[in-house]
């Protein structure tokens, strides 16, 4: 409804842009306008925000912007290839290294101050693309709510609220993970039989 009191708003086409979850929401927001807010998008601008359900590109609405749909990542991406992308993305070269690529004033220029493309991210991104890709298909809506959940449990157990605090304590992080402290013995029990059903869903296909 944002998007459609803008565009009544304006005369002008409008340019709807987001980074991060806000590049997604852009995206879904436009796609769920009516078409005669969607015919006056100049274009979808989606900064590193992750992807959606594979049903999505099957909606109608989707085609209607398909091609005023704009995707950018940077090269060592870790959030922009979650879930499906049927949007074509251009790859970013990013002065910063692992997750903090995410931060898009990392994003290198050019003297004409457009973006330096790559033709493909690199070996960690599609690794890590191809892994959580492999999870996120193979288990239910229901637990990948639980996991999201244990993440951020175990990530505000371990005092680490922000990307800057996940690169200085990598390896807290991680341990928060492996090792949840700060659980009752049921949480425990819960996040373990979690990690169980997902590793089943994973190494057996059920």
């Amino acid at each position: 409804k944002y998007i459609s009191n803008i565009i009544e708003k304006n005369q002008k086409n409008v340019y709807v842009i987001g980074h991060s979850k806000g590049g997604s929401i852009a995206v879904y927001g436009s796609i769920m306008l009516d078409k005669k807010y969607q015919d006056k998008l100049a274009g979808v601008y989606n900064f590193d925000g992750p992807g959606f359900k594979e049903n999505l590109f099957k909606n109608e609405k989707y085609f209607n912007i398909r091609d005023k749909i704009y995707k950018y990542i940077p090269q060592n991406d870790v959030v922009g290839v979650l879930l499906n992308n049927s949007e074509k993305y251009q790859i970013i070269k990013s002065s910063s290294v692992g997750i903090m690529q995410h931060n898009s004033y990392s994003w290198i220029l050019d003297e004409n101050d457009k973006f330096i493309t790559l033709s493909k991210t690199n070996v960690t991104s599609r690794f890590f693309q191809s892994i959580t890709n492999t999870i996120i298909n193979r288990i239910t809506d229901e637990e990948k709510e639980e996991l999201i959940i244990a993440i951020a449990k175990s990530f505000e157990n371990a005092n680490i609220h922000s990307l800057l605090e996940f690169r200085r304590h990598f390896f807290k992080a991680i341990k928060s993970l492996l090792l949840p402290k700060n659980l009752s013995l049921i949480e425990i029990a819960d996040f373990a039989g979690l990690m169980w059903r997902i590793f089943k869903s994973i190494y057996f296909n059920r």
